[in-house]
């Protein structure tokens, strides 16, 4: 989630004020399934030496609020959202979680693990609790291309019919989707400077700038394998 809103500066001040326009977006998202979506909480911490904005949902009753998705009128699944939202930066990866049960699946991350002696905290936690398929990193096409929450939901409404007006929601599906993707694609042209300088002469005809230094290409991170 790092790369939705971009600055040179790591003001916390803008940073939180930016958080609190995207929890303003998703929460939108989200009232097209339930009325009353549960209240997105923000509280400024750090993550791994960074400062981040966390976004959470908030408690009900002592429970951790949850999105209730329905079909037929009938609750068949419940959603939690997690965000760490900061300045763009060059350590963020993209990846996905799965929490489900497996058992071939976790057995041969375990086989893995057990025998993995020279890291002896993954024995340690094999040995105590097993392994879990959601610690399986699934990447989803390097660092920046991700899905966002609005993919999300749509993937669900479609496998499981879940109940939303689609008058309403596929106009806000599209505007969303753009506006993520667009953001997206700023990123990583920042991360590829030169290719996107490339297409823009070589297919569109744009006149090569003249008096401006290209920004060198960080060949290393586009082939580092994006886990975190």
């Amino acid at each position: 989630m790092t790369d939705k809103y971009l600055d040179s500066h790591n003001d916390s001040n803008n940073l939180l004020h930016a958080a609190h326009e995207f929890a303003e977006e998703l929460t939108q998202a989200m009232q097209f399934f339930e009325e009353n979506p549960p209240k997105i909480l923000l509280s400024a911490t750090r993550l791994k030496g960074r400062q981040v904005v966390a976004m959470r949902f908030a408690k009900n009753e002592g429970s951790l609020g949850v999105l209730n998705l329905r079909s037929k009128e009938w609750p068949v699944l419940g959603l939690i959202i997690e965000f760490h939202c900061g300045w763009d930066s060059h350590r963020p990866s993209s990846h996905i979680h799965v929490h489900a049960h497996r058992d071939e699946f976790t057995h041969l991350m375990g086989f893995a693990s057990k025998f993995d002696v020279e890291r002896t905290k993954k024995v340690r936690d094999y040995f105590r609790r097993g392994t879990r398929l959601s610690e399986l990193h699934f990447p989803t096409g390097g660092h920046r291309f991700r899905p966002c929450l609005e993919d999300v939901l749509e993937m669900l409404r479609v496998e499981f019919k879940l109940d939303v007006d689609n008058s309403k929601w596929q106009q806000h599906l599209r505007t969303a989707r753009e506006n993520w993707r667009r953001t997206q694609l700023a990123a990583a042209v920042r991360d590829c400077p030169d290719e996107a300088l490339r297409v823009l002469v070589d297919e569109y005809g744009m006149p090569e700038p003249t008096d401006w230094t290209l920004p060198e290409f960080d060949t290393a991170r586009q082939k580092k394998f994006a886990r975190s």
